[in-house]
């Protein structure tokens, strides 16, 4: 909900840079660009960067870290696995209960 609204914030705010290019107001179009671009690109890089937990296991050459914690948005246990080959991480919900 929270990203949805500051996105959409974002969004207006770049329409707003626009439309005050148009009328040639550059200082006011300068600060609505930049605010727009930073609430914008903001969400858009943390959905990027911060991956959603998934379901079962991964592949079987991914190793588990023993690091587990409860997500704090979804409120499930969740367990953290990498491939050794990549480093990458991948999260993984561990909660039995549906």
């Amino acid at each position: 909900m929270l990203r949805s609204v500051v996105l959409g914030l974002g969004c207006l705010l770049l329409l707003g840079a626009l439309v005050s290019a148009y009328w040639h107001l550059t200082p006011l179009s300068l600060e609505l660009l930049v605010v727009g671009l930073v609430l914008a690109g903001g969400v858009a890089f943390e959905r990027w960067r911060y991956k959603p937990s998934v379901q079962g296991r991964p592949a079987p050459h991914w190793q588990p870290t023993g690091e587990r914690f409860i997500d704090p948005e979804t409120g499930r246990a969740v367990e953290v696995y990498f491939d050794p080959a990549s480093g990458e991480r991948s999260y993984v919900d561990t909660d039995t209960k549906r």
